[in-house]
């Protein structure tokens, strides 16, 4: 065979369009729509983060705060898009109310911006603020000042003069704080969380006695001088009073990470620098254990002795607590004579039912620390004895309640009558680590 015919047996090279390799715009178009739509039903259906834009909800939120927001655990609305593209609607899908102390994404009604608050009035309560306690059911919650807690001065948490007056404070290494005023509430389910106070008198610390309706809850920031929350109307920028349970988005769950405001996006060592420390993992709401354990506590609060009409201070250990609880609990169910054994009462000279408050529990003010309330109302050193009356007779079940949801109180002023709820109430929930003996009594009339 010679070399032309052998060339001639070499097949030429199939160049036909459907063996021609190239890019398969198609295909690849079709992966990234439905990576998209993978994402944005995930946001939407199950969790997405969240960014914190403002200082409404300080101390436990900073700006910066990177969260975990879940969207399932109230069901989903009309808001759980990760756009807001779906016209309002009323109702949820597969819905259930947030429990109090619970912080939420909300939307206000007629705006597609989120806000991030905490939950603190349920469809059906009767709730005010005054003097910036909330009053819930009648009843105020129990705040109590804890110590200052020092916030560090960065891009993200400047302390400036005009929301924090006087609050910067350099410290001995020349650093920056701001020195924040916490107070501490506990909501009747047991929740607790801190609050900012900055004892100003301002717009936000009254809020007229509203009854939250049927499917909305009443958020507010922690922040409590500085959040735009239920308290504000709309045009304020706040979230119109109490907000339609459809207008939550979603519950916080916990912080994945935090920047102080410092990042340069042509310096890459600042994405590292710029992370805040033990901010990582923070969880956002309380576990059931530690209700369960305030509960315990709440319940073990005062057991009567007829006799001896004094306050007696006992130390109890956390088991006895316990078994108190369970005793206490087991009267309650007996009827109105197992709420009498609460507190003791005695007559003023006015002839007005007052207390005897002798177990050496500070009045909750920072400013009147190592005080205590007198049977007066007034503030008296520690250890201070009561008189007591010769004519005396028990309270019945409706007068106790009465008395504790702030009516037929002792005190001549708002603020005695305050100190004087807040005294007892530490009393009731255990918080000081004593129970009082005391015998439910007041003058006969």
């Amino acid at each position: 065979m010679s070399v032309s015919e052998q060339s001639e047996a070499v097949p030429a090279p199939d160049t036909s369009p459907a063996e021609a390799e190239g890019f398969d715009w198609k295909g690849e178009l079709k992966g990234v729509f439905w990576l998209v739509l993978a994402v944005l039903g995930f946001h939407s259906l199950i969790a997405k983060p969240f960014y914190i834009p403002s200082e409404s909800m300080m101390p436990g939120l900073l700006v910066g705060d990177r969260l975990v927001v879940s969207k399932y655990p109230y069901g989903w609305s009309f808001v759980s898009m990760t756009f807001h593209l779906l016209p309002p609607m009323k109702g949820r899908i597969m819905g259930s109310l947030p429990e109090r102390g619970d912080v939420v994404i909300a939307t206000p009604p007629g705006s597609s911006q989120d806000y991030i608050k905490r939950v603190i009035g349920l469809p059906g309560d009767r709730l005010e603020v005054r003097n910036g306690t909330v009053i819930l059911n009648g009843t105020p919650v129990q705040r109590a000042p804890v110590q200052v807690r020092d916030i560090p001065v960065d891009a993200n948490a400047p302390c400036d003069d005009m929301h924090y007056p006087g609050l910067l404070v350099t410290t001995a290494d020349g650093s920056q704080v701001c020195r924040m005023p916490i107070v501490r509430e506990t909501l009747p389910n047991g929740r607790s969380y801190d609050t900012i106070d900055l004892g100003l008198k301002l717009e936000a610390d009254d809020y007229p006695a509203i009854t939250v309706p049927d499917n909305h809850v009443f958020l507010m920031g922690d922040n409590r001088d500085n959040s735009a929350d239920s308290r504000f109307g709309l045009e304020q920028g706040g979230l119109g009073g109490p907000v339609p349970w459809e207008n939550i988005g979603g519950r916080a769950e916990f912080i994945t990470f935090s920047l102080d405001g410092s990042t340069s996006l042509i310096n890459p060592v600042s994405w590292f620098t710029a992370m805040r420390g033990g901010r990582a993992g923070t969880s956002l709401h309380a576990s059931e254990a530690a209700k369960e354990r305030y509960r315990a506590r709440q319940a073990a609060v005062i057991r009567p002795n007829p006799v001896v009409h004094r306050f007696r201070s006992v130390r109890m250990s956390e088991t006895q607590q316990t078994q108190a609880g369970i005793d206490r609990r087991n009267a309650i169910r007996l009827g109105a004579a197992g709420a009498t054994a609460i507190l003791t009462i005695k007559p003023a000279v006015a002839q007005a039912a007052t207390s005897v408050l002798n177990c050496q529990i500070p009045v909750p003010d920072p400013v009147q620390s190592g005080q205590y309330i007198a049977a007066d109302g007034t503030l008296v050193p520690a250890g201070t004895d009561g008189s007591f009356a010769p004519a005396l007779r028990p309270f019945t079940g409706e007068e106790v309640k009465q008395a504790l949801a702030g009516s037929n109180l002792p005190g001549t002023t708002y603020e005695q009558n305050q100190a004087y709820l807040a005294y007892i109430r530490k009393l009731q929930f255990g918080q000081s680590g004593y129970t009082c003996f005391a015998s439910l009594q007041m003058p006969g009339r």
